[in-house]
């Protein structure tokens, strides 16, 4: 039997490739007994948290994004979400009230 490290890497890069895989594909694929399925299935799911258990059949592939991301996700563009500008501040047309005062050459209003 190949040493635990090395099946666990050869485990991780298949369901990284496949994205899900039932236990007994990955027990026929890495030859493996019960208690190294059952090793491997701890070390994924609950140590490394990169996989799910769906039904004790199939593992699949669980969002790797850190779980503070996954709380609060990013905003932006990056998210798919755009950034909206705020609009630019409008000024008011000027009214027939608010017109300026004439002044005359000598500075009075006539």
């Amino acid at each position: 039997m190949n040493d635990f490290y090395t099946l666990l890497d050869q485990a991780i890069a298949l369901l990284q490739e496949r994205g899900r895989i039932s236990y007994r594909a990955l027990k026929l694929q890495l030859q493996l007994d019960d208690d190294h399925l059952e090793a491997l299935k701890d070390e994924l799911i609950y140590a490394r948290q990169l996989a799910l258990d769906e039904n004790d059949k199939v593992l699949v592939l669980a969002d790797t994004q850190p779980a503070d991301q996954a709380i609060n996700p990013p905003v932006g563009p990056s998210a798919g979400n755009p950034v909206r500008k705020p609009d630019p501040p409008t000024i008011p047309a000027a009214t027939p009230t608010s017109a300026p005062a004439r002044i005359s050459d000598a500075g009075v209003e006539r």
